[in-house]
């Protein structure tokens, strides 16, 4: 045993307090009060942060779509395009003290025994965006706003074995920076026309049963695209120079040659007036290196260098699948949402998580209490779902491009089956701005009757002028009052 441990031991053994404050006053103190300090910071920000969260109000709309919908998948890009502009990068103010966490939307699609519905679920100060992100795009199309549609499953259903079902997340399989397959790589080039990539689920979807619910749904958040514009490059660049990927870091002859490649070039540019002739030098190097790639390899670089000129949104993907017990089938949902997921496989692609999985074949101890651990995953899935949060769940999310949101989320088309999908019936039209409103009409109270019939009926009131008086010496008469039947309003509707 160390000596210095052995005398702690010896002279303190009895008192802790004793112990610990003779460790703080012999060096101690430059171990744990750095740790202590980290830990009061990081509690504070997520307290602060978890505050900010609970006071932001939330709405959500049901969406009616259009009933012959010839909007394309573009339409839909521009509104998440739109959504995207409620970034926000605090400042030390808004992080430390009011604990601003960016907002987000969540788009859903539930599927309650074969009939589609449409949600949209945003931040209450956000909704006259999110409206004229929608109308200006569908005017056609109807946004009632209504109640969390998950209030019909409790988690004492749950608990009681009433629902069962399935529930998982879904991640990428490679780096976020790697793109899904997004909506244009589904035109087909020579035919000029697209194939809606969502159709699959759609008609999966309308094919479950009364008393089979399917929730579907897409968490964004807006991300900051400089960021992913700098893991971009550093991914191309490991693709273009893959010498410098692997390098352990400059030594010192590297900078030693730096150096005096840098003080050369500024005496030649004082002095002369001449350009870097290495910056040119490694540009050309850069581009024969592209050149002399295999044409994959110029379609991931392509298709990387595109990704990243997109706007960017932090994302989640999850399913919840709810039926009772005696008509629960689970592999037969969970298949068919996995196969409709299959045709997004491009540079990237999806895969199901193993820690959110709802069966038992992803337990790492499968004969151990399998049927509680099982549950208690549905359960956690099941809260994840209803608080719409980013960090519960599998992983905190990943990167994804107005493309290919578009893609996993969209409106289906007049070309595209779906008969069970929620549709506007009528057109919504708003009262005309410009309606004529006259003062002298409404202080005249015309009087306006309702027929039996429909019909509206004016009744004229006779405006009576004043007589004007004539002095005695006038020998004419005075002149008769006049009768004025005032017409009817012009604002009125027509019978």
């Amino acid at each position: 045993m160390p000596p210095l441990l052995e005398y702690i031991l010896k002279e303190y053994g009895n008192n802790p307090f004793q112990a610990l404050w003779f460790l703080l006053g012999h060096g101690g103190a430059l171990i744990f009060i750095p740790i202590m300090i980290k830990m009061a910071f990081t509690g504070w920000l997520f307290w602060i942060q978890e505050k900010f969260k609970h006071h932001t109000k939330h709405v959500m709309y049901r969406i009616e779509v259009p009933l012959n919908n010839e909007q394309s998948m573009k339409a839909v890009e521009q509104i998440f395009v739109q959504l995207h502009g409620i970034y926000n990068q605090p400042d030390w103010y808004e992080t430390w003290w009011l604990g601003f966490v960016q907002e987000q939307y969540s788009f859903e699609i539930v599927s309650d025994g074969g009939y589609i519905t449409y949600y949209v679920r945003a931040p209450k100060y956000y909704k006259e965006m999110v409206q004229a992100a929608f109308y200006s795009h569908y005017p056609d199309a109807i946004m009632s706003e209504v109640e969390d549609y998950t209030k019909d499953i409790s988690l004492e259903m749950i608990n009681s074995r009433k629902v069962t079902g399935w529930g998982s997340e879904m991640r990428l399989e490679g780096d976020d920076v790697l793109p899904i397959k997004p909506y244009p790589a589904f035109e087909h080039s020579l035919a000029q026309k697209a194939v809606d990539p969502f159709a699959n689920l759609l008609e999966f979807m309308s094919r479950l049963q009364p008393g089979e619910k399917l929730w579907y749904q897409i968490m964004i958040q807006p991300a900051d695209l400089g960021k992913l514009k700098i893991r971009a490059q550093e991914t191309i660049m490991n693709l273009v120079e893959p010498g410098k990927s692997g390098h352990a870091g400059p030594d010192i002859m590297d900078h030693v040659q730096s150096t005096v490649i840098s003080t050369l070039q500024m005496t030649n540019q004082a002095l002369f007036g001449g350009e870097s002739a290495a910056a040119e030098t490694h540009d050309d190097t850069r581009l024969e290196e592209r050149q002399r790639m295999t044409k994959p390899e110029q379609e991931f670089v392509e298709e990387v260098d595109k990704k990243a000129s997109r706007w960017p949104f932090h994302s989640k993907v999850r399913f919840m699948y709810f039926a009772p017990p005696a008509m629960v089938d689970s592999k037969k949902v969970r298949r068919g949402m996995l196969s409709g997921l299959r045709l997004y496989r491009y540079i990237n692609s999806f895969t199901e998580g193993e820690i959110t999985r709802t069966d038992q074949n992803c337990l790492s101890w499968r004969f151990v209490f399998p049927k509680y651990r099982v549950l208690n995953r549905y359960r956690r899935m099941y809260w994840a779902y209803k608080s719409r949060d980013m960090e519960r769940g599998e992983h905190e999310g990943f990167i994804l491009s107005t493309e290919e949101i578009t893609a996993l989320f969209h409106f289906p088309s007049i070309d595209v089956r779906a008969p069970y999908v929620a549709k506007a019936q009528s057109r919504g039209v708003e009262p005309p701005t410009l309606l004529r409103y006259d003062e002298a009409e409404a202080s005249a109270a015309i009087p306006v009757q309702l027929e039996k019939g429909g019909g509206v009926t004016v009744k004229p009131v006779v405006m009576v002028e004043p007589v004007m008086e004539t002095p005695t010496t006038q020998t004419s008469p005075a002149t008769p009052a006049i009768k004025v039947e005032p017409e009817a309003p012009s604002n009125l509707p027509f019978v």
